[in-house]
């Protein structure tokens, strides 16, 4: 099948960067079953073992996937080899399994357990790692001295700001060799700094005139006090050094940790993962042997997407790539996950081409696809009642297609940003088809390993709410309508169940969490909501839009507002900061706003008639929301900027320029009208920026322009940095199929899709210049 979709938000694994193992009994034999005496194992049956056992137990990653049979020859079992034994198992001169992140006998005697070697690595080849490390960063040093001995003193300088920054020999050596020093050097995303709005640089006075929660945030209240960089310098902000960098004490690294995503942008900030360092995709794909730029891809896709539309989880899909085991990882799925990933990533050009062979996304791609049609192919096997092994070769089966079902998500993302998702929707129908197959949101199982179970329940959210949100975003009734049997744990009480995603800023300063476990229940329960509203307004006839009774509107109202009050600490509008806690506001924003237009047009007489359970009239909730979402856009924008690649950004900028644009017609002699340009601007300079990466976005563009008045378009062109005579509205090269409802605002009754929509600009006056 040429064109399927299917799009997963996953969580599941240990609260640390690497999963816990599983316990003995989880992955050995049930009690009373007969044991079973093992045979050497010879290369071939190495391999399949290797397989056969993958439950994850409490106390061993490792011993989950490899089979190191024990020999029969004695009576006595044969202490299992070690490849490198932990530094306290060497100290006291015990034995060590080998087991990580914690041995055995270090879990029994309660020891810190830390190993001096990387996974599969002896000490000797550490030792000849470490030393020619050590090799590369003197070296590096020594090219650096030579830079600031040969180099023009302009250039010198340059190199001297950043040495005095803490940015390492190596980066700088980087930045110098492989492209323009001034420019290279003057990226500085790590430099304390805050974005400037366009056209006016403060805050509009119309979002600080009613009682406004993200005003009082402490990001806003950070950034306020932050230098703003205009927006025609914004990729060079100001070289900072450790005592400019506080604007008040910082007395110890906890609050550094802390205060470190209030003062700058997400962009500046790296996954820290001990696996993603050792990771090997070339060992996954034929694509590329470039195992740096791959990791690099792996780094940008895991640090923007991991947390809000991410089908598989983290740390299960990492710890086995990086140990080439293929219970959660497999090639089809490194694949679509790097076909993804480019679109993240700044470094891979012509990201906005996908149909050029030249784009490594496209070559994924096709890699991808090519490794589905067999993946998706293989049947159910077979199994007579004398196989000994026929219960392994279901599960093994099962576990092949549920990471089908994932790269199925990750594929309908790749063309949706291509806009084609009319085409990339067919992944998501096969993903539940699959997903019936093999019971997916049937619960749990009492056969499988707590590992596997988390996995799978994972994967059932997030296919479960991918496909439901797709669904009420093209105004159509969901294909699964009712969630997965097993619930989504509390965060709270079981964070190792979704892992956490760390991350660190530079300097140096200590890891900070991004509350990953927290964000992807928070945003299940509240798309969950959106599904149920779903399955009652939309059909699938052509009139898609049902009369819903203002007595339901109101009862999604109140589920939406007592999932507010309930939201978690780090997620309240006090405390939200990272792009997708913001985005998760955003979005619930823009859903009040989508449930209560209806209610507003019906006029206050019949709709208070009915709204018995609030102090606000529909008329003032209506408002708070509208003005709720665009402080919370503009907050995302002072803070992280829009010209790093964030697709779903485009769904708000949509959404806030029709809002915004409507206000100015039905009231175009208020005193606000220049700030309201002000918000068409910014959203507009926004989609332009990401129309740079992800193509539909491109056709968004052209529907903006040709919405804007020729005077707003020139004043577009100056703060995109665009030139005079270039062309803003260019050209698509590549057909849309896109079914999304863009510039689309509560539920009209007739929407039309954004292929429509381009398909009358078409028939229109030509662009603008």
């Amino acid at each position: 099948m040429s064109g399927l979709t299917s799009q997963l938000p996953s969580p599941a694994s240990s609260s640390t960067p690497t999963p816990t193992p599983l316990g003995p009994a989880a992955g050995g034999q049930a009690p009373g079953q007969a044991k079973r005496r093992l045979l050497p194992a010879t290369a071939a049956s190495a391999e399949m073992n290797s397989a056969v056992d993958r439950n994850p137990s409490p106390s061993s990653t490792t011993a989950i996937v490899r089979s190191d049979s024990p020999l029969p020859s004695t009576g006595r079992k044969r202490r299992q080899t070690t490849t490198a034994a932990c530094a306290p198992c060497r100290k006291r001169k015990s034995r060590c399994d080998g087991q990580r992140p914690s041995c055995t006998a270090c879990v029994e005697r309660g020891t810190n357990c830390e190993f001096q070697t990387n996974a599969a690595e002896t000490h000797t080849q550490a030792l000849k790692r470490k030393f020619n490390e050590l090799q590369d960063r003197t070296s590096a040093h020594e090219q650096i001295f030579d830079i600031l001995r040969s180099r023009p003193e302009k250039d010198a300088i340059e190199v001297l700001k950043r040495i005095r920054q803490g940015v390492d020999a190596a980066t700088i050596l980087r930045h110098v060799t492989v492209g323009n020093i001034m420019l290279q050097l003057s990226l500085v995303p790590e430099a304390r700094f805050r974005y400037e709005f366009p056209y006016m640089n403060e805050m509009p006075s119309f979002l600080t005139r009613r009682e406004n929660p993200y005003l009082d945030s402490e990001m806003y209240g950070y950034a306020l006090r932050t230098p703003a960089v205009p927006s025609q310098l914004q990729a060079l902000p100001p070289p900072v050094t450790r005592e400019s960098q506080s604007l008040s004490p910082e007395p110890d690294s906890d609050v550094e940790q802390q205060l470190a995503p209030y003062w700058k942008p997400y962009h500046a900030a790296q996954i820290i993962d001990p696996y993603l360092d050792e990771v090997r995709p070339s060992r996954w794909t034929n694509v590329s042997t470039d195992d740096v730029l791959m990791r690099k891809l792996l780094q940008s896709y895991f640090l923007y997407e991991s947390s809000w539309f991410a089908p598989l989880h983290k740390d299960y899909f990492l710890r086995d790539m990086a140990e080439e085991r293929h219970h959660f990882c497999s090639p089809l799925l490194v694949n679509a996950v790097l076909a993804n990933a480019c679109y993240y990533c700044r470094d891979v050009e012509y990201r906005g081409q996908h149909w050029n062979p030249k784009f490594i996304g496209y070559q994924f791609l096709a890699e991808a696809r090519r490794l589905f049609d067999i993946e998706s192919a293989a049947d159910r096997p077979r199994i007579s009642p004398i196989d000994a092994q026929g219960q392994y070769k279901i599960k093994e089966w099962e576990c092949h297609q549920l990471m089908t079902i994932q790269a199925c998500g990750l594929l309908t993302l790749v063309y949706n940003y291509n806009g084609s998702d009319a085409i990339g929707w067919g992944y998501t129908v096969r993903a539940i088809d699959i997903a019936h197959q093999i019971g997916l949101f049937d619960g749990a199982r009492g056969d499988l390993d707590r590992h596997t179970q988390c996995v799978r329940d994972y994967t059932a959210w997030a296919l479960y709410i991918y496909q439901g949100t797709h669904r009420y975003h093209c105004f159509r009734a969901p294909l699964v309508k009712d969630p997965p049997r097993s619930p989504l744990p509390d965060p709270h009480q079981y964070p190792g169940w979704y892992g956490e995603l760390w991350v660190r800023y530079p300097f140096g300063l200590p890891r900070t969490p991004t509350h990953h476990g927290l964000l992807v229940k928070a945003r299940a329960d509240l798309l969950t909501i959106c599904i149920d509203f779903a399955n009652l307004a939309f059909r699938e006839s052509a009139s898609p839009i049902a009369e819903l009774p203002v007595a339901h509107i109101l009862s999604f109202y109140k589920r939406l507002i007592w999932w507010r009050e309930t939201l978690p600490d780090p997620l309240t509008p006090k405390k939200i900061v990272m792009p997708n806690q913001l985005k998760l506001h955003m979005y619930y924003n823009l859903i009040l706003v989508n449930i209560l237009q209806p209610i507003v047009r019906m006029g206050d007489d019949l709709s208070l008639s009915h709204w018995t359970f609030s102090h606000k009239s529909p008329r003032d909730a209506y408002l708070d929301a509208k003005i709720h979402f665009e402080t919370a856009f503009r907050l995302y924008y002072l803070r992280h900027g829009f010209e790093f690649p964030d697709p779903f950004l485009g769904q708000f900028m949509s959404a806030l320029t029709k809002l915004t644009l409507d206000t100015i017609d039905q009231d175009p002699d208020s005193p606000y009208i220049e700030e309201w340009r002000s918000t068409v601007l910014l959203a507009a300079k926004g989609i332009y920026e990401q129309s740079r990466s992800i193509y539909v976005l491109k056709a968004l563009l052209q529907i903006t322009i040709g919405l804007m008045t020729p005077r707003d378009v020139e004043r577009l062109k100056h703060f995109a940095r665009i030139e005079a005579n270039q062309e803003i509205r260019e050209p698509l090269e590549e057909p849309i199929h896109s079914g999304w409802r863009a510039m689309s605002v509560g539920y009209e009754p007739s929407p039309e899709s954004l292929t429509h929509q381009l398909g009358h600009l078409s028939m229109s006056s030509p662009p603008p210049r």
